[in-house]
């Protein structure tokens, strides 16, 4: 079988070029064997350099997940297993239940080309009722463990506010729930924010939360569960102020990235901190002070200024924050155990009362930062994505849904090399009963493979998934296109003019060039099966 190498900068990024001998290099090997290589000409270079500033994606049509007419379903989550599976929870109201005790954690999977699998409950404590248990978290182990982390609500005279975690054993194909925050009253308020669950190589979950008053003040915690589930152990300083807003980034080497955000008892200031959790010791490292992050805000400080992380390849950790109508960004590196500020912003500036981005970002292995993101306190509440790159900044902005949406998104990048966003639109009161009825939507993006000219801000063509496991390629497209299939070796194997899909599923794995001819212009790109 021929060896492909390739000398691209990207993996399966489609370049521009004149014509096949530009795109394709033929030599023999020691073995005499044909090596085949893509060759970028310096102008090609520059191109790719431009692709990160300019890279867009096509967002497909957004699907109601929930499907929980006039019941409110919000506080959602998204991770990818290592089979690609996507799997969903989300806080909804359950019909029939009394209306005191019907916010339940519910979860759904898609696999891959697969359908929505039916929506179960997966809190269930035996003999502990009523309930409302809502802002639930999501992770999926390598080993295809599935954690769910929520808070858990309790109507049962103790007013035990306290973290509550589900878990689907995938060997057993069992789920279990238990309380990880310990006995005693803990969470302080029903609006905390969300409990944060990752996991490191080793599988070993662990839990973040705050707004925790066990010690008779709001601080943040952390448990993780290496056989059993450990002590919370106090992660912010009741010394410097109160603490809340936790994010558990993984590192590499069992370490995980705890982000926090601290504010005085005056409630007009905060600042962001981080520590290092070691899951192989238990060990926290020291507070560390995130340069710049002071925030001198009289009202909804406490609320609206979110921010939030993600691993770059374990070599960085990307961190969006956001005050008010603008998002800072940051850069710590592992290794050298520094943070450093970006200097590009990205601001909303729209008009009207201030307005806050409430943010997701995940990374691809490219690199580059993806950010979903909804603006709150406007007339245009849409649920929006943009990227960035440590070199050209942010990119413009791009409309996922048109939808209002007051939380903020769950953005994810999967091992499918794809993008995943899910949202809760913010609806009115649809069946008149005081509350407003949400719905959980999902939406899906190629992550930019398929644009031909990377100078511009739209897709012509987009064949998504790429790199696809059967062959198969969905189109999207606002031409009519006549297509042509190239194998490596110059030669044609079909010609369609589908404005639909690509189907080379009855072809060998391997890397193939696509040739799309309009009445404005021609275009290429690479298909890969896997």
């Amino acid at each position: 079988m021929k060896k492909i190498l390739f000398t691209i900068l990207m993996s399966a990024l489609l370049i521009s070029v004149q014509s096949q001998n530009n795109f394709k290099h033929v030599e023999r090997g020691a073995n005499g064997k044909e090596i085949i290589s893509l060759q970028v000409e310096t102008t090609q270079v520059a191109q790719i350099n431009n692709f990160y500033k300019n890279k867009s994606v096509v967002w497909s049509e957004s699907v109601n997940v929930s499907s929980n007419e006039n019941e409110d379903s919000r506080d959602m989550g998204v991770a990818m297993g290592p089979d690609s599976t996507l799997h969903v929870v989300y806080c909804d109201d359950v019909p029939g239940f009394p209306s005191i005790s019907s916010q339940r954690i519910v979860y759904r999977n898609k696999p891959v080309n697969g359908e929505w699998s039916d929506a179960i409950i997966v809190d269930a404590f035996d003999g502990v009722t009523p309930r409302n248990n809502h802002r639930a978290s999501i992770n999926v182990s390598d080993n295809g463990d599935v954690h769910v982390i929520f808070h858990y609500w309790a109507y049962d005279g103790t007013m035990r506010d306290q973290v509550g975690y589900s878990k689907y054993t995938k060997e057993s194909e069992i789920w279990s729930t238990e309380i990880i925050s310990g006995d005693v009253g803990t969470i302080s308020s029903i609006y905390s924010d969300y409990p944060k669950i990752t996991s490191t190589e080793t599988n070993i979950p662990v839990v973040a939360w705050g707004n925790d008053n066990r010690s008779g003040s709001e601080e943040v915690y952390i448990t993780y569960n290496n056989g059993t589930w450990a002590e919370p152990m106090l992660v912010s300083s009741p010394e410097i102020n109160k603490g809340q807003f936790a994010v558990v980034t993984p590192i590499g080497n069992e370490k995980v990235f705890v982000l926090f955000r601290e504010y005085n008892n005056d409630g007009d200031s905060l600042t962001v901190y981080y520590r290092i959790f070691d899951a192989s010791t238990g060990d926290l490292s020291n507070i560390t002070k995130i340069p710049e992050t002071k925030r001198l805000s009289t009202t909804n400080y406490d609320v609206f200024d979110l921010y939030d992380a993600c691993n770059v390849n374990n070599e960085k950790v990307f961190i969006a924050d956001n005050s008010q109508d603008t998002i800072y960004s940051y850069y710590y590196d592992i290794n050298d155990e520094t943070v450093t500020k970006n200097l590009e912003v990205h601001r909303s500036n729209y008009s009207g009362p201030t307005n806050y981005n409430m943010l997701s970002v995940c990374s691809d292995s490219d690199g580059l930062i993806h950010l979903g993101y909804s603006i709150w306190n406007t007339d245009i509440n849409t649920v929006r994505y943009l990227n960035y790159h440590e070199e050209n900044g942010f990119s413009e902005s791009v409309v996922i849904s048109n939808t209002n949406a007051f939380d903020a998104p769950r953005i994810i990048f999967g091992k499918d090399k794809q993008l995943h966003v899910i949202y809760a639109d913010d609806s009115e009161d649809t069946n008149y009963d005081g509350y407003i009825d949400r719905e959980v939507y999902y939406s899906t993006a190629d992550c930019g493979v398929g644009v031909e000219n990377v100078n511009k801000k739209e897709h012509k063509i987009i064949a998504y998934p790429n790199p696809s496991q059967n062959g198969i390629f969905q189109l999207k497209t606002d031409e009519y296109f006549e297509i042509e299939i190239n194998n490596m070796s110059g030669i044609l194997i079909l010609k369609t003019n589908s404005r639909s899909s690509i189907d080379l599923s009855a072809y060998p794995n391997g890397i193939y060039l696509l040739s799309a001819k309009s009445n404005i212009k021609n275009y290429h790109t690479i298909l890969v099966k896997e």
